[in-house]
């Protein structure tokens, strides 16, 4: 896990994170399988703050008793590559998912602080190691049931991204992305039952999509705009199309508003490619049930 500071530890630990993140897009649940007893102990150890070869496959939720040996962006970044993980396993991450969501409900409860650092940085770093724990949670209890989570977990998650949708900081760009990540995983095993939170998150995520638009017409066809905003934005689309596949007719109040965003950010040609694509494979994945109802 990562560390220390500077240019030496960046070089290895950034492609290290980014072609993990590379296996888990490009491999099915079978083949990343035989890799999670040897890559979720040090993610999550230094999500936690620290970790060390020897410290064992079964050991991957350590108390926190000490100050983390790793600032907090390093360890939001283990945060965020666990996440991928959890995703691309699916069920194969069943083996590990109550002692995971154990310690990631712990981290989500704390201030996310403690690094060995100064850098201003760290400042965001300390909220993203908490909302990605929550972003981290979502994933592996909609990966392997709500079953793995503690009592009143899902709905401590739900409350969090709930407020941080609402929050409104545009300096927040990390903790709504999370947040979206957590609607949109944990409709596929909630599915109806979110329907008291479905209003704000899904209104949440057209302003979202709207905003972007905004921003994109305003740069032009400029492709500078691929910063935390950028992320934000995919997560905001990709969560309209789960929940408005997966919670059926609890959607139906804001199906419209739903559709209408995601057909804007698909069909805008200012947009990022990458935004158009999500948005338009996002309002394909909303309209299969209402095709499927319809008789196809």
């Amino acid at each position: 896990t990562e560390g220390g500071r500077g240019d030496a530890a960046e070089s290895f630990v950034a492609p290290t994170h980014a072609a993990a993140s590379a296996l888990c897009a490009n491999f099915g649940s079978d083949e990343i399988a035989p890799a999670l007893p040897g890559v979720i102990p040090p993610l999550l150890g230094g999500a936690l703050g620290g970790w060390r070869r020897g410290n064992g496959a079964r050991g991957v939720h350590p108390p926190i008793r000490v100050p983390p040996r790793t600032n907090p962006r390093a360890r939001a970044r283990c945060l965020d590559t666990l996440e991928r993980f959890a995703h691309a396993a699916a069920w194969e991450f069943e083996p590990f998912a109550s002692d995971v969501v154990a310690a990631l409900a712990t981290l989500a409860t704390t201030n996310g602080g403690g690094g060995c650092g100064t850098d201003d940085r760290d400042d965001e770093g300390v909220a993203a190691v908490r909302f990605r724990a929550l972003a981290a949670m979502a994933t592996v209890i909609a990966a392997v049931g709500e079953e793995s989570a503690p009592p009143g977990a899902v709905d401590s998650i739900l409350s969090s991204a709930t407020l941080a949708l609402s929050a409104g900081s545009s300096e927040d760009a990390v903790a709504r992305e999370c947040a979206f990540r957590c609607f949109g995983r944990l409709a596929t095993v909630l599915e109806r039952s979110l329907a008291p939170w479905l209003g704000g998150a899904i209104a949440a995520a057209a302003a979202t999509l709207a905003a972007a638009a905004e921003a994109a017409e305003a740069a032009g066809f400029q492709r500078a705009v691929s910063t935390g905003g950028f992320n934000e934005s995919i997560a905001a689309a990709e969560a309209l199309g789960a929940l408005v596949n997966s919670c059926g007719f609890a959607t139906r109040p804001h199906l419209a508003v739903a559709l209408a965003a995601l057909g804007r950010a698909a069909s805008s040609p200012s947009s990022p490619v990458a935004l158009r694509v999500a948005s338009a494979r996002s309002l394909e994945f909303s309209l299969r049930p209402l095709e499927e109802s319809d008789g196809g």
